[in-house]
């Protein structure tokens, strides 16, 4: 395995906040799942719920699975390259596991029993996401004082429990939740998670960084989604340089650019 993954985000969804609607029919998924494989990444990850919590409505189990199974089948009926499915429900994820994905990411961190057991069953490795609230809700952020130790204390917790529910530790990958939104960090609070990776990295975990265009750029910046590409190289170079294993993004040729440069100089 190389020193950092790529993973290119494909939001089969009417209400992604970059993409929109734009690969929301499956043929259009399934080109662009293929495009992003060809782009460089190492891991395609997709996804068929937005949970912003602002603009975005809470999708039933059956509407999930009719917008990402039909492009997990048609993506691996082209390569056998991996796939992740990006849901927080069991059902989902079984069914994905069970159409040709290979990982199971979860955004509320293996909170519920069935995605440890699953994850245990299946022996998919499992991003373990941190975040504050539930999804399509708003809480409070954390405290910034106490929040780097509270994210960890989530971690442990979570680690224990999925390793007495079966799962391998060298299954588990932990992701600190850049993201404001349901993830519950202010734009400080997440350039901290950023400038404190080595504390995660000491749970003797792969980390994984998902900042993508988010809203905390835009915030800062005070730029759109669309504006906030060169921002988001700069901090992504930043976690691959602080030891982050996997770095999810939209925008994957760039990305690969700027990982292939760094493995070139041998500095990751």
């Amino acid at each position: 395995m190389k020193k950092t993954q790529l993973i290119g985000i494909l939001n089969c969804t009417p209400d992604s906040y970059f993409e929109g609607g734009r690969y929301f029919e499956h043929e259009s998924a399934i080109e662009h799942g293929l495009r992003l494989f060809e782009e460089g990444a190492d891991i395609v990850d997709i996804g068929g719920e937005s949970t912003r919590p602002t603009d975005s409505s809470e999708v039933c189990e059956n509407e999930e699975l009719a917008r990402v199974i039909p492009v997990i089948e048609g993506i691996r009926k082209q390569t056998d390259r991996p796939l992740s499915i990006d849901t927080f429900k069991p059902a989902v994820a079984k069914a994905a596991l069970e159409s040709g994905a290979n990982l199971i990411n979860d955004i509320t961190g293996a909170t519920q029993p069935e995605m440890r057991e699953l994850a245990a069953k299946s022996g998919a490795p499992i991003i373990v996401m941190h975040m504050k609230g539930a999804p399509h809700t708003v809480p409070e952020p954390l405290y910034p004082e106490g929040m780097i130790s509270q994210i960890c204390t989530f971690f442990q917790q979570q680690i224990g429990a999925l390793i007495e529910s079966g799962v391998e530790r060298s299954q588990i990958i932990l992701d600190p939740g850049i993201g404001g939104g349901s993830f519950g960090k202010t734009p400080e609070q997440c350039l901290q998670i950023l400038k404190n990776l080595k504390i995660f990295k000491s749970l003797g975990f792969p980390i994984l960084i998902g900042l993508s265009r988010k809203s905390f750029m835009q915030k800062i910046l005070k730029k759109d989604a669309s504006e906030v590409l060169s921002t988001t190289l700069a901090l992504n170079t930043m976690a691959t340089l602080e030891g982050a294993n996997y770095i999810r993004v939209h925008d994957v040729a760039e990305h690969r650019d700027i990982l292939t440069l760094l493995e070139y100089m041998e500095v990751v």
